[in-house]
């Protein structure tokens, strides 16, 4: 790639048949940010979620080349929906994070979704805070490893 030459970036929705494969592509990536993350979820967990279709599976493809993945769950609160990231792995993130936010921004529109959240580590909260996102609080926990 040389000098201001853009690169297509390509957000989409996988199907829940189609979700193993996907996974199977950034699943060393997806394991590190899991071993980080406290134990609450397992790639094995999340990719059955996916399976099932109880969390949509999204990949991103930057110049034609799988460069990132992300999970999603619409949760129905009782006074209004949102939108949650609950992971997004991958490589070169800075090329694709601005098109997968606005991809994110349209599925919670689509959904009825007052909102969309993250829970994540400091330095994906930097970033999002550079995107216009801000924070909400702070996640306490007892126990856990």
């Amino acid at each position: 790639m040389g000098f201001g030459v853009a690169m297509e970036t390509d957000v989409r929705w996988i199907p829940p048949g189609e979700a193993k494969e996907a996974w199977a592509a950034f699943l060393p990536a997806i394991r590190r940010g899991l071993a980080r993350a406290g134990g609450d979820l397992t790639a094995e967990s999340l990719m059955e979620a996916a399976q099932s279709g109880a969390l949509s599976l999204w990949s991103i493809d930057l110049g034609g080349d799988a460069a990132g993945i992300a999970v999603i769950e619409v949760i129905d609160r009782p006074a209004r929906a949102a939108v949650s990231v609950i992971l997004v792995a991958g490589r070169g993130m800075a090329g694709w994070i601005g098109p997968a936010l606005g991809a994110l921004e349209r599925y919670r529109v689509l959904n009825g979704a007052h909102k969309a959240e993250a829970v994540c580590r400091p330095g994906m909260a930097r970033l999002l805070r550079r995107m216009g996102w801000r924070p909400k609080g702070v996640i306490m926990e007892s126990g856990g490893a």
